[in-house]
């Protein structure tokens, strides 16, 4: 079975538990962005104080994070290093955040993609910071680092008013 059936099957089986527990996906949602906007001030102060050493820290931290689901994601899946299966594994990853996405062009070797929905930028920019770069690609990158050293995501469009961004995940072939 494909990790995204698996993870259809999975909500299809456990929402209707969750949610007669009182969890619903807008209480999901509004916890997702309460939680990006708390991390949005706190990276805001501890810059503040401790200059832009924290940033570094911070990217170096979600990318070891992305590399931690990544490994886990490609053992339990059985992901391998395709294009295709680091849009699948970006699907996955997006998922829990309330993120959605469209793919514009898909070939065997790269696809360009754009997010349609992204509570992580909305609470970005309701607190006047823009952390994609921090905490978004290098978590992705790190996630398909563990895929395979040779693919490679781009922003080719960064989020603004009226969109989110638009990304390109490719092959680099080694020298």
């Amino acid at each position: 079975m494909s990790p995204l059936k698996h993870l259809e099957r999975l909500i299809a089986t456990k929402l209707p538990w969750l949610a007669a527990h009182g969890l619903c996906l807008k209480k999901h949602g509004d916890l997702i962005e309460t939680l990006i906007a708390g991390t949005s001030e706190m990276l805001k102060r501890l810059q503040a104080r401790f200059g832009d050493e924290v940033y570094r820290i911070t990217e170096r931290a979600n990318f070891e994070l992305g590399q931690a689901l990544g490994e886990r994601m490609k053992r339990e899946y059985g992901l391998g290093g395709t294009v295709k299966d680091g849009l699948t594994l970006i699907q996955m990853e997006i998922i829990p955040f309330g993120i959605q996405m469209r793919v514009l062009l898909e070939t065997d070797d790269e696809v360009t993609f754009e997010k349609t929905r992204c509570p992580m930028f909305d609470a970005f920019r309701r607190q006047g910071v823009d952390y994609c770069d921090l905490i978004c690609m290098s978590a992705a990158r790190g996630a398909l680092a563990t895929l395979s050293p040779s693919l490679r995501l781009d922003l080719t469009r960064r989020p603004g008013e009226g969109h989110y961004c638009q990304k390109r995940l490719h092959r680099v072939l080694s020298a």
